[in-house]
């Protein structure tokens, strides 16, 4: 940018530039304006009359975000992004002068502390405009058709028509497509640009709609807020914000946070919530979890980073069962399987055990955790990861409850005595700057030393990490295996599978599935076994599967023999089926005749075990005792 262009326009508080782009009847003359100071406080007959321009600097269309074009302003050369560029080729009238305010011209990019102080006015800015022109792109890939579409199909279903022109929604459909995928709808500004907005027109290249008619599930409100009304702020506090919109796009990863602060709850005038562009990334982005988490714990952050590792304390709540992916109105409806500690019995008294929450760019799953970490009074949803946690929601507050209950939308307050101690636990919590890398962090087991090699120089204790983690986990499954109502397997089998083999499961939880009477007994140990290398079959999980009297004992030992074929079948383990008055007996008897040479000497405790199963399967058969 040229200099000149800025120095004669300082800017004061509540105020801002604003940009006059004057008219040609030429299209592809040179663009001309000029740039003027503003101030935001005063109205002229009750209301603004700018507008405000909501685009992205790179067009979809554009190989490179560098690629340049030049306007002029002040007499100044001053070079802006294809992209801008075409908006305002399309925006110039012919005849009258148009104001509007373009962040790329109206804010120095170069000053970083202008920079910073502007951003804060920016939810003002858009909220205050007269209207907000959302700027698509040019007419490639027939957008302007799509465009066109959209408006005629809108107008004749507003105006009772039955059934669109079906031949032309549907050839229009792959362009209407095409226009949905644009890069526009990515970016995360767009959340608070388009949100506050009082009136909305949607431009593709010559083409131009109004709002109400495009986009509705963004920008659903605005079409029924006042024009005089700037709304109050949101109802959402940044923790929730990030989780909701942390795969948007940005340019920097400072806006990643910053381009969210408009929409926050949080009181703008926190120290931690302040816009400051000099700071480098890895500052903000701790200083932004320090905040969320109320200071408690340790976290650290890396330059040119996305992910932090959080080191705090951890009050397991219980773990999540998912009946179906539900999805409705930008919610997820979720199921909480507490446990039975006094925190879980606090929460699940004023909030019930069935959720709708806000719905996040990573959903939660069945066997994701509900825990409260250190300094939060609400809860937190992270998930296993091989040898560590990730963070999937940070902070959640269910937006409601169904099967008939009431909510208390009030915050829980942590309880002052626990009655169980926390755990020491490792998070991570990942901004990331593309899809590529969220694909890359959350789907699927991974080491920490892997994904933040820079990490593990600063990890002094390995072992007590996982010591904690291997806790969490089997009281986890621990607790699936016991409080299962309704035998749901899945929360087990996505729980390890996300463990991926990392840590081993202990011998009370495979004992526990092994005993288990119901008819989801087999389906369980299988989930077990998934990662089947770090789990050794001792003789009393083998016992315990000779003593299991369900109907489905036998398919218990079935699965133990499918996973392991020299299983300890000692003396004890014979005498164990021998004394089990189960239906299926006598078919785990037979089962482990088949392995009776892995057992030295014990012909006669076969012999009389199975007389005695067999002599037990005729009494049941004829009805004596």
């Amino acid at each position: 940018m040229a200099s000149g262009v800025y120095k004669s326009l300082p800017l004061g508080p509540n105020t801002t530039r604003m940009v006059r782009l004057f008219p040609n009847k030429e299209k592809h003359a040179e663009i001309r304006c000029e740039l003027f100071t503003y101030d935001l406080t005063e109205i002229e007959g009750g209301k603004h009359l700018y507008e405000a321009l909501s685009y992205v600097w790179s067009g979809d269309e554009e190989g490179s975000a560098e690629q340049r074009k030049k306007i002029i302003v002040h007499g100044h050369t001053v070079p802006i992004t294809v992209n801008l560029h075409a908006a305002l080729v399309n925006l110039r009238d012919r005849q009258l002068e148009r104001v509007l305010w373009i962040d790329a011209i109206c804010i120095n990019q170069e000053n970083l502390d202008e920079k910073s102080r502007q951003i804060p006015l920016m939810r003002t800015i858009y909220a205050q405009a007269d209207r907000v022109i959302v700027w698509l792109g040019d007419a490639f890939e027939h957008g302007d058709t799509a465009l066109e579409t959209i408006r005629d199909l809108a107008k004749k279903k507003a105006m009772g028509g039955k059934g669109s022109d079906t031949k032309r929604a549907q050839s229009s459909s792959e362009p209407c497509l095409k226009l949905l995928q644009r890069k526009w709808f990515r970016r995360i500004w767009v959340l608070q640009e388009a949100g506050v907005a009082r009136s909305i027109e949607i431009m593709c290249g010559s083409i131009q709609i109004n709002g109400s008619t495009f986009l509705v599930y963004l920008i659903r409100g605005a079409q029924f807020r006042p024009r005089n009304d700037s709304r109050l702020r949101g109802s959402l506090y940044i923790g929730e914000l990030i989780d909701m919109y942390r795969y948007h796009m940005s340019s920097t990863r400072h806006d990643k946070i910053y381009a969210l602060l408009g929409l926050t709850a949080d009181d703008p005038n926190t120290p931690g919530l302040k816009p400051d562009y000099n700071l480098p990334w890895h500052q903000v982005f701790n200083t932004t979890i320090q905040y969320i988490l109320s200071s408690e714990g340790s976290v650290e952050t890396f330059p040119n980073k996305e992910m932090a590792i959080i080191h705090t304390k951890c009050w397991i709540l219980g773990y999540i069962y998912l009946d179906g992916a539900i999805h409705e109105n930008n919610l997820q409806m979720i199921n909480i399987v507490f446990n039975d500690s006094q925190d879980s019995v606090v929460f699940k008294a004023k909030w019930g055990s069935n959720w709708v929450i806000q719905a996040t760019a990573e959903s939660a799953e069945s066997g994701d955790i509900l825990c409260l970490l250190g300094g939060s009074s609400n809860p937190c949803i992270i998930r296993a990861l091989g040898d560590h946690f990730a963070i999937i929601n940070i902070a959640i507050t269910p937006q409601q409850v169904y099967q008939n209950r009431t909510l208390d939308t009030g915050s829980v307050h942590a309880v002052d005595s626990r009655q169980r101690p926390p755990f020491d636990i490792t998070l991570t919590w990942t901004i990331p700057m593309s899809d590529t890398e969220n694909e890359f962090y959350l789907k699927g087991p991974l080491e920490l030393t892997r994904i933040a090699p820079h990490y593990q120089k600063k990890c002094p204790d390995t072992e007590k990490r996982l010591n904690d983690l291997r806790a969490i986990v089997n009281g986890i499954a621990t607790q699936i295996i016991q409080q299962s109502e309704h035998l749901h397997v899945s929360p087990l089998k996505r729980l390890l599978a996300q463990l991926g083999g990392v840590i081993p499961v202990s011998e009370e939880v495979v004992k526990m599935a092994t005993g288990d009477t119901r008819m989801a007994g087999p389906a369980m140990l299988k989930a077990i076994f998934q990662y089947p290398d770090n789990i050794l079959i001792t003789e009393e999980v083998v016992k315990v599967a000779a003593g299991n009297n369900g109907s489905l004992g036998s398919e218990i030992m079935e699965v133990l023999f499918e996973y392991q074929d020299n299983l300890p079948i000692t003396e004890e383990v014979v005498q164990a089926v021998a004394q089990n008055n189960g239906a299926s007996a006598y078919e785990t008897m037979e089962m482990l005749l088949k392995y009776r040479d892995n057992v030295p000497n014990n012909g006669d405790a076969f012999e009389i075990s199975r007389q005695c199963a067999s002599d037990r399967r005729y009494s049941e058969s004829s009805g004596t005792e």
